[in-house]
């Protein structure tokens, strides 16, 4: 009597474990993608408390220049208010951290924006549909804003944060 396995045995557990395979890196993809999309949430929220403790000090916002700006260029003026200057996980195109206040002299009004991986994520600002202030600056615009997701022109969803 032949003790062992055949061949349609080994050949259907080699399948099985390959669906399986598939099945978890799929799935922790997925994951890692929300895992960053959440980091860059907290990093904004953590930002804009930072922003709020200087603006009850200085009684504006931190001016950068016309239009949007790297959040990097807030980390000296920031630094009293925040241990360090958050990065994005990923630190690629799109994925960057942008600043812009609703004035180059005494900024009563901020932005905080970021591209989130995660194309599903819910969307909670579905009247707000283009982030046209990308291309012409967001000085004039920045009141409309508020706190939140949206789907941008450039098939992402954003996340913004904005002082109230």
């Amino acid at each position: 009597m032949k003790r062992g396995f055949t061949l349609i045995e080994l050949l259907t557990v080699i399948a099985i474990i390959g669906i399986l395979t598939s099945i978890i890196v799929v799935s922790s993809g997925s994951a890692r993608q929300q895992a960053r999309d959440a980091k860059r949430k907290s990093d904004l929220n953590g930002v804009s408390t930072a922003l709020e403790m200087y603006y009850a000090n200085q009684r504006k916002y931190p001016v950068v220049g016309a239009g949007w700006a790297p959040l990097e260029t807030l980390s000296i003026t920031l630094a009293d208010f925040l241990s360090s200057m958050p990065i994005d996980p990923s630190n690629s195109e799109p994925f960057i951290y942008q600043y812009c206040t609703d004035s180059t002299a005494t900024a009563t009004k901020y932005v905080l924006d970021v591209a989130l991986e995660n194309k599903n994520e819910s969307i909670t600002n579905t009247s707000f549909t283009t982030d046209d202030l990308f291309g012409s600056g967001c000085n004039s615009n920045v009141s409309s804003f508020f706190t939140g997701t949206y789907a941008a022109t450039d098939s992402k969803v954003h996340y913004r944060v904005t002082n109230k």
